[in-house]
Order: structure tokens, then sequence, then C-alpha cells
């Protein structure tokens, strides 16, 4: 295909603007003689991507890091994912098992069809950790707001957890 072989028209260089004024940033030493090429793109998003989202906050972040270098090496974190790593910061809660029930609204489904019941019995044999990865799974988060499951919405639905 063409465009596998193409050669980017942009090099390893971004602008942005800071008070009226136009300032060029290299992405990579040298960016300016880079051409980002089908073997090299992958690089240069990731230059981009990392840049956009540093830019403006590199002096706080680099605190934050040393600070919590000083508590936490960074490279034990490569060991978790962003599931994991929450639980280790904010640790397991304990969960109302009949608060959540009781906040659950059911479509297509009734309290006592069977397919619910084993839900609610799997719910209560499963340990606190299991319970904050289910919730994870369902909305997104392990922690429960201050409300409980009555304040809890749904990622997928934007609406009360069910």
């Amino acid at each position: 295909m063409i465009w596998r072989s193409a050669v980017w028209s942009c090099t390893s260089l971004t602008s942005f603007e800071v008070l009226g004024e136009v300032k060029i940033h290299e992405l990579k030493p040298g960016g300016e003689n880079i051409l980002v090429t089908e073997e090299n793109k992958e690089e240069y998003v990731n230059a981009m991507v990392s840049w956009r989202f540093t830019r403006g906050v590199e002096d706080q972040f680099k605190a934050f890091l040393e600070g919590f270098n000083e508590i936490v090496p960074i490279q034990w974190l490569q060991y978790f994912d962003e599931r994991e790593f929450e639980l280790i910061l904010i640790g397991i809660q304990d969960f109302d098992i009949q608060d959540w029930q009781a906040h659950t609204i059911y479509r297509n489904y009734r309290r006592s069809d069977r397919q619910i019941v084993w839900f609610w019995q799997f719910v209560n044999e499963i340990s606190d950790e299991q319970r904050s990865r289910l919730l994870q799974f369902v909305t997104g988060t392990c922690r429960l707001p201050i409300g409980g499951f009555s304040e809890l919405m749904a990622v997928m639905e934007h609406r009360s957890f069910a």
C-alpha cells in the first residue's frame, strides 16, 4: 500500500503559543531535521502525547514523582495495572450489600428471578477485594461515593447503578 511507505509531511517539532508568541519545541533533539516516517511514527506520537500532557505542569509533576518515589520506588509500579494501583492507593472499603441491593435497578428482571438470586448469593460469598473489582468492572471505579450506592452512577449508562 502506498500510505505505508509514505513520508509524513511533518518533523519531530511542534509549536505552541504563549501570550501571543509562537514558540517551537523539539520533541526529540534535532527534531527539526527528523521527518516522521512509517518507521518512526509511533515514537513521534508517543513524544507528542507525552509533551501535550505534561506541558505546563513539568515542575509540579517532577516534584510529585520525587516525593512519591521516596515512598514507593517508581520501578515497583510496573507490576500493577491501573486498577490494582488504585486499590493500593486508596485501599479496599467495606461494602454494604443491603445498600447495593436496595439501589439496584433491574431491567427485564425481577429481584426474585433465579439469576438475580444467584448473583446476590455470589456477591455475598466473595471478598471485599473481589467486590471492589466487580464494582470497577461495572462502573469504572472501585470506590463508592460518600452517599453509597444511591449516589453511584454506572459509567456505561450514566444512570443509577443497575
